[in-house]
This record gives structure tokens, sequence and C-alpha cells, in this order.
């Protein structure tokens, strides 16, 4: 089964971090699915679920996060059974870099 490494964005939060306000993050999660976009609507659930329950929730002072998809990668199947690094990494605002042709 292929195992995807999903990297969710989310925007519309408020939340204080040790510099100032984050008003976004970025969170990597690891899915093994056979398709890429069941994968990704697996992960979106699984950031939404973490969120509600998790303690950055409570001090939130945005919205709830819209969450979007950045970047899909697949993995070797092994990768799921390697520890990985979790966690949020908040951002400000005008750390989101500009789109294409503005």
């Amino acid at each position: 089964m292929p195992v995807f490494a999903i990297l969710v964005k989310g925007r519309g939060i408020r939340v204080s971090v040790s510099d100032g306000e984050a008003v976004g993050f970025l969170r990597w999660v690891r899915v093994a699915d056979n398709r890429r976009e069941r994968a990704e609507a697996r992960a979106i659930e699984k950031i939404k679920a973490d969120w509600d329950r998790g303690a950055h929730a409570r001090v939130n002072r945005g919205a709830m996060p819209r969450l979007t998809i950045d970047q899909t990668v697949k993995l070797p199947w092994w990768r799921l059974f390697v520890p990985h690094r979790s966690g949020y990494i908040f951002v400000a605002e005008d750390d989101d870099p500009p789109a294409p042709n503005s």
C-alpha cells in the first residue's frame, strides 16, 4: 500500500507564539492509502481532530483553521514504520510567499 507524506496548511487562526502572533500553520502527516485523494482527505480529517482536542484550539482567538493541501509526496512503503517528527509549524501573516503573478 502506498504511503503519502502530506503537508497540510491551516489559515485563519490567531494564536500567540513566542515572537508574536501566528495566523497559520503547516503540518506534515503520513497516511497509508491506495488513492492519493483519499489519503489527502484523511490527512485533513486527522488535523481537524488533533486541532479540536489540542491546547492550541483553546487559545485560538481566530476562526477554526481553513485547511488545504500544500504538498503531497509518495514515500516508500517502509517509511510508514520509521518514526517521524510531528507538530505544528506556526507562521505569521508575512511568512506566506506571494502568489505567482501578483
